[in-house]
């Protein structure tokens, strides 16, 4: 009986203890048995611990100095979330997460990772996000991620990816959202996209694809958001673009584009949001985006060469809400017909331009629920009374989302930085404006009455003399047929004196001129 007793002692101590060991909380973490979460980041570790509870969901590793994974999550089978961003994994090795099944987001950027297996990712069915940004991985391999059914979001971006297998997407039927910008990929692969067709977003971004050549996003059935930005894009084929019927944002901002892709634009019917910023273009000439039907916003920021907008250059786009042109440091004209019949025109930002004036004719003022001309260097003159006019006279206090007060003077000198909104007419001098108007219509019109008048006095001055030329054709023959004959008669009767003076004026018509 006594034995019994000992024996039993010794089990609730052996119980005890293992729960002690399996529920150990390392130092510098924080652990919540109620909800299963441990939160070890930045806990200077530098192997995964594995002491804590078993039944463990959330696990946070972030910025520590784990090198390596091996088998150590084999221990937490119900394990959801996983962060172990910013360690100095090296690799991950084989079937070290095939007991995750219920695992559903990843979180391994900012690490070392270099190569990636076959079997890395096998038993991640449930896994639903999987981020490897900022890692040297340079090659997917083809089947990589055939386990990954369930992923919706794979993020490679920042790393050094230069090839991309034909079959390296195989298997993620169910994915939305591709990033791998900032890589080294040298062309689009779009034999590698085939897979691809439920895709709802790819991120392209400063990769290096100078052109983009026929069916580059052919398979791409059902995307809406493509973003092309700082590809070094010098060329798109006008039928790069197609198969993306259902593309709504299109990124190209940050190229080498120097007039817009009309072409290219045909396949994009759909398209709700362009954006065409820092690219070489010089103009935005008319109908440039013709195609584009249903267009809602186009942004164009910070082309250095953009210097004027066409008549009719956003026709037939009647659909379009917002136009954002931002600090284009030479773009200082826009025509009165550019903007014509857009009924539906609710946002205009013309920031940081260099526009000197405005016409009131150019866009609906009246109808804009938000438009920002601050940092364009303005001549506060009577030209924009208009403007001071619709400042004061319209509360924007609600609807917009900056001070009006930002809208100020460049020019004349004695108003520069003055707040447009806080002038009146007389600051703009509109009765020396009007003066001046006058006074130039009235030199104008007499330089034009000048010139006429001049015009006028050359014209019967030719008159005149051609007139003359005429006279003199016709008199002038018959008088020497006279004076031919008085002579002839002279000569027969005439003494030798007279008949000698006679030969000598039919030598010299001037000799007989004398009084």
């Amino acid at each position: 009986m006594k034995n019994q007793g000992i024996i039993g002692i010794c089990l609730i101590l052996t119980i005890s203890l293992k729960n002690v060991v399996f529920c150990l909380c390392p130092i510098r973490c924080q652990c919540n048995e109620e909800k299963l979460v441990v939160m070890c980041d930045g806990a200077g570790l530098d192997v995964v611990p594995i002491t804590l509870n078993p039944d463990l969901r959330e696990l946070h590793l972030a910025r520590n100095s784990i090198k390596g994974i091996m088998t150590a999550f084999s221990v937490y089978h119900s394990l959801e979330y996983l962060d172990m961003t910013s360690n100095q994994l090296v690799a991950l090795g084989r079937n070290n997460f095939r007991l995750q099944e219920k695992l559903h987001i990843l979180l391994l950027g900012h690490n070392m990772i270099s190569t990636l297996y076959c079997s890395t990712f096998d038993g991640l069915k449930g896994l639903r996000i999987l981020k490897l940004t900022g890692n040297f991985i340079r090659e997917l391999p083809d089947g990589i991620f055939v386990e990954l059914v369930s992923l919706e979001v794979l993020d490679l971006s920042e790393n050094s990816i230069d090839t991309i297998s034909k079959d390296a997407f195989v298997g993620l039927g169910n994915l939305k959202i591709l990033l791998l910008k900032d890589n080294k990929l040298g062309h689009v692969p779009s034999s590698s996209f085939g897979t691809l067709s439920h895709v709802l977003s790819i991120d392209l971004d400063l990769n290096n694809f100078p052109i983009l050549p026929e069916d580059s996003f052919v398979n791409l059935a059902n995307l809406e958001k493509l973003s092309l930005g700082s590809c070094g894009i010098r060329k798109i084929h006008k039928s790069a673009f197609k198969g993306l019927k259902n593309l709504l944002y299109l990124i190209l901002q940050d190229n080498l584009l120097d007039s817009i892709p009309t072409e290219a634009f045909l396949y994009l019917r759909k398209l709700l949001e362009l954006n065409l910023g820092q690219n070489y273009m010089k103009a935005i000439v008319s109908k440039s985006f013709n195609s584009l039907s249903n267009i809602q916003t186009i942004t164009i920021n910070s082309a250095p060469f953009l210097e004027r907008i066409e008549s009719e250059a956003f026709l037939p786009n009647i659909r379009l809400q917002n136009i954002i042109f931002n600090h284009n440091k030479k773009l200082s004209y826009i025509d009165r017909n550019a903007f014509s019949s857009f009924t539906l025109l609710r946002a205009v930002s013309l920031r940081g331009n260099n526009f000197q004036t405005f016409s009131e004719d150019v866009l609906p003022w009246s109808d804009l629920e938000r438009f920002d001309l601050r940092d364009n260097p303005l001549i506060c003159n009577c030209s924009l009374s208009w403007l001071l006019h619709h400042l004061q006279t319209r509360n924007y206090s609600e609807s917009f989302d900056f001070d009006l007060t930002h809208i100020r003077c460049e020019n004349p000198p004695v108003l520069r930085d003055l707040m447009l909104k806080g002038l009146s007419i007389d600051d703009l001098r509109c009765h020396e404006y009007q003066t001046q108007k006058i006074l130039t219509w009235s030199f104008a019109a007499i330089g034009i009455l000048l010139v006429a008048l001049l015009v006028a006095v050359l014209w019967f001055r030719q008159r005149t003399v051609n007139d003359l030329k005429i006279k003199c054709s016709t008199v002038i023959p018959d008088s020497r047929h006279e004076n031919r004959y008085r002579m002839d008669n002279q000569l027969r009767g005439g003494t030798s004196q007279e008949r000698e003076w006679v030969v000598k004026i039919g030598r010299d018509p001037y000799a007989g001129r004398l009084v």
